[in-house]
């Protein structure tokens, strides 16, 4: 099979507003702005043919569920209900993933490492077993720095020794973290200003 590019994105932040530990859909404010981003990578337009459009996928950190905020059934509850309101806009995702561990602020047994854990890339792993992804020609959109992957230490990994030398594009969009010592020229004070870059990047 081909492989394609695939859209990165955090949850929250990048697709709803990160108003802390999220716990119920109640609390669901969906950013109207990541629709026409998503319809980006989506779309058929531009000259674009269907094997061209990228894969979009969720990767996002919910260290709520480690720390007793919330369950790992409100989380695929609430990631149900941000999908059925994208759907709603025309904006499609394939895949939703989400890691629930912390290291040190645990309880029980979500207090572990794990690969999953961003920037770990474990779940950027994962989703290239899932589907046929081009990582060198993808994107990742996150507010934080650790949504940046690392993939450097792969090498020392004889499966994953292929992704070592991945160059994963990534751009962040300034929300409520310091991104200080983050290079500007991926920062983006809005979904906006980051679709134009995308836009001009075609």
């Amino acid at each position: 099979m081909k492989k394609k590019a695939c859209l990165f994105l955090d949850r929250d932040g990048v697709i709803i507003k990160d108003v802390g530990y999220i716990k119920s859909v109640e609390q669901i404010e969906l950013y109207d702005d990541i629709i026409p981003i998503i319809k980006w990578a989506k779309s058929k337009e531009k000259g674009r043919e269907r094997d061209q459009d990228y894969y979009v996928v969720v990767v996002s950190n919910q260290a709520g569920v480690a720390k007793g905020y919330c369950s790992e059934e409100d989380v695929l509850l609430i990631n149900s209900k941000i999908d059925e309101m994208l759907k709603a806009k025309g904006a499609y995702i394939d895949k939703w993933y989400y890691c629930p561990f912390h290291p040190t602020e645990g309880v029980g047994q979500y207090k572990r490492e794990s690969e999953w854990r961003k920037p770990k890339p474990g779940m950027f792993l994962q989703a290239c077993k899932d589907f046929a992804i081009d990582l060198n020609k993808s994107i990742m959109i996150g507010d934080k720095k650790s949504d940046i992957p690392e993939f450097s230490e792969l090498s020392e990994f004889s499966e994953f020794s292929e992704f070592a030398d991945v160059t994963l594009r990534s751009f962040l969009i300034q929300q409520n973290y310091s991104l200080e010592g983050v290079d500007k020229n991926i920062i983006f004070a809005n979904h906006q200003l980051l679709l134009q870059y995308l836009n001009s990047m075609e």
